[in-house]
């Protein structure tokens, strides 16, 4: 595939990457499972936060191809009250950048555990 060009050399990394073990494909899958049925009424979204005009704070990866400044443009254009930080990040290693950066501002830790069941291993 990566000598005919015929997949994104980005995505080609991302699944070796992301999928060369069972767990991780598990946790991929599980993921898809869980985000790929939400879906955001962006507009609903960005007209609440307007009439809020409650300060938002965006952070968004410098190489990050999922969540661009292009898409973040259309839910900011009317916002009065926010600010946006761009970081040297790609999508996978932006959430990090964003919790050490808050850490050192307000002193939070923020802590999750993964934890992945196993449904069948092959």
């Amino acid at each position: 595939m990566q000598k005919y060009k015929v997949v994104n050399k980005t995505i080609l990394e991302i699944t070796k990457n992301q999928m060369n073990t069972w767990e991780k494909r598990c946790r991929a899958y599980h993921t898809m499972l869980l985000y790929g049925a939400i879906r955001l009424n962006l507009k609903e979204i960005s007209l609440k936060m307007k009439a809020s005009d409650s300060p938002v704070t965006f952070y968004l990866g410098r190489y990050d191809q999922v969540l661009t400044l292009k898409a973040l443009k259309k839910l900011i254009g009317s916002l009065r009250n926010f600010s946006l930080h761009v970081l040297p990040a790609g999508h996978g290693s932006l959430p990090g950048k964003v919790e050490n950066i808050l850490r050192e501002q307000s002193g939070l830790v923020f802590q999750h555990e993964r934890t992945y069941e196993v449904v069948r291993e092959y």
